[in-house]
């Protein structure tokens, strides 16, 4: 997070996607989770968005995913009502963090990283 030195690890094999970031999302599981909660740094809607998200199976919470009857779920990660962030590696600028429940945090490193679709720089890129 900004003011702190908690890294998020994220791998791509596409760096030139890098610089659309404008968020990421990280699984329920997650360390940086468990380690917000056991310094009880985490808002209720968090802790309580994680602990139904965590309720569910992996299949369960991938099921239909890319299909057009998929639901992906998630929320800003808070803490005192503030949004936690990290910061660019490129841009400096800060990126927010929001939880959901179709990262899972026993694929890869547990935690993605978007773009908006409006951001033209992304979507040409993934197109």
């Amino acid at each position: 997070m900004v003011d702190d030195e908690k890294l998020l690890e994220v791998f791509t094999t596409r760096a030139d996607t890098l610089f659309g970031v404008t968020f990421v999302t990280i699984a329920p599981e997650h360390p940086l989770i468990s380690k917000l909660t056991d310094e009880g740094k985490l808002d209720e809607d968090t802790l309580k968005y994680v602990e139904v998200s965590t309720a569910k199976g992996d299949l369960e919470r991938t099921k239909d995913q890319g299909s057009s009857t998929s639901t992906k779920t998630g929320l800003p990660v808070t803490s005192d009502g503030i949004p936690l962030t990290v910061t660019h590696p490129l841009t400096g600028g800060e990126v927010p963090i929001y939880v959901g429940d179709y990262v899972l945090g026993g694929y890869g490193t547990g935690c993605v990283m978007g773009g908006k679709r409006e951001n033209l720089r992304f979507c040409c890129v993934i197109a």
